[in-house]
This record gives structure tokens, sequence and C-alpha cells, in this order.
């Protein structure tokens, strides 16, 4: 009977396929996005304080978008372990078409140019993530 509670007692760890790569691309994606949305969360409060701080608003969100593509390009290529430019760009496209939807969606489907932006500018940083993965 001890031994039968052990066995319950045991958490089962629930584990997800890392071996297909479009999974990977979306798992490294979401850590992204996870850190853009604590820098905009940051950023969007010291917007509230401030009244200075809103001539580079702009520069500051392009600079989290890199840095959100670069994370996602480097967390991807770590992983591959192959070919950062590549999976670079490839997991940073994925982390603009994610953060391009919700923004489109909080937007009331209304697409602005600066959206369109988003595309370049985090494939940029990816592809640097990914390089930077690769020589790591």
């Amino acid at each position: 009977m001890p031994e039968l509670n052990k066995k319950l007692k045991k958490k089962r760890k629930i584990s997800i396929n890392t071996s297909n790569p479009a999974i990977i691309y979306l798992i490294s994606s979401v850590k992204g996005l996870v850190v853009l949305a604590i820098g905009l969360s940051v950023v969007s409060v010291i917007i509230m304080k401030s009244t200075d701080f809103n001539l580079f608003t702009k520069f500051i969100i392009y600079g989290l978008v890199i840095f959100g593509g670069f994370l996602s390009g480097f967390f991807a290529n770590k992983k591959l372990k192959c070919r950062g430019i590549v999976n670079g760009t490839v997991a940073s496209l994925a982390f603009a078409i994610i953060f391009s939807l919700i923004c489109i969606i909080a937007m009331r489907f209304n697409i602005s140019p600066e959206i369109l932006i988003l595309f370049p500018v985090s494939i940029v940083g990816g592809i640097v993530g990914g390089i930077i993965s690769a020589n790591s």
C-alpha cells in the first residue's frame, strides 16, 4: 500500500513534443511576446506618470518589438541549433504575426501603417537573435 501512495503522489510532468520546429517557433514567439508585454506594461506606467516621456514612446515601442523579435529568434535557434538566420526569421515572423493580430483586434480591426512597420522591425531583431544564438 505505501508503494501505491508514492506512485499517486508523484506529479505527472506534462511534456510537449519539441522535436517539431513549428512548436519551437511558437514557443519562442510566445516567450518574446511575454517579454514584450512586460516591457509595454512598464512603459505605459511610465507614460502615465510623466508628460515629457511622450516624445520617445514610438522609438521605445519599436525598441521593445526589436527586443521581442530578438528573443524569439534567439530562443528558437538555441533549441534547433542550426541555421540562425532562417530560424530567427521564421520565429520573429511568427512573433510579428501574433503581435499584429493582437494589435488589430485591440484596435477593433483598424489596420494602421504602423502595424506593417512591425514586421521588418521584428524580423531584423529575430535575425540578429538567431545569428547570436548560432555563434554562442
